[in-house]
This record gives structure tokens, sequence and C-alpha cells, in this order.
């Protein structure tokens, strides 16, 4: 069973993936355009760059890194059975 703290942490990390999950996709516009001559490598580095040079990416993705956090830390106290449905289910909600 899930005790109430497990279920908050849980309902925060939906809400923290769910809210910046649209945010990453709006800053992430534009990387289709971003082109590289060099191979598959040098295009990966160059829109590696477009990403993380782009506030409008960079800050979601951080606070997105810190509902992974927090999912890590609620995994250690709570049944895996339980847990994973839960928040990826819950970050549909938002």
């Amino acid at each position: 069973m899930i005790t109430a703290a497990q279920a908050l942490s849980f309902i925060l990390v939906g809400a923290i993936w769910g809210c910046t999950n649209p945010l990453m996709k709006r800053g992430s516009a534009g990387i289709e355009n971003v082109k590289a001559s060099g191979g598959p490598f040098a295009q990966s580095l160059a829109e590696l760059w477009f990403l993380i040079s782009r506030w409008q990416w960079l800050i979601p993705f951080a606070i997105n890194q810190s509902g992974s956090l927090v999912y890590y830390l609620s995994l250690g106290s709570a049944d895996i059975s339980m847990a994973v449905p839960l928040a990826n289910s819950l970050t549909f909600m938002w």
C-alpha cells in the first residue's frame, strides 16, 4: 500500500512532468531546421547546441529533471508496481 506522503510525491512528480513536457516541446521548436555537414555525429552536436543555447528549452528541462530526482527518491520507499503506473499516468492529467 502507498502512504499519503508517497502519493503526494507522485502527484508532484506527475505535475512537474506534465507541465514541463509541453514547454520543452515548444522550446525545441525549430530543431528540425538545424543542419550540420559532417555526418550524424556533427548533426547530433548541432542539435544539442541548439537546445542548450535556448532558455525556452533549458529551464523546463531543468525543472523536469528535478521532478525525476523526486521520482527517484520516492521509488526508494514505494512499491514499484504501484509507483511507476501512478506517476506516469498522473503526467497526463496536467
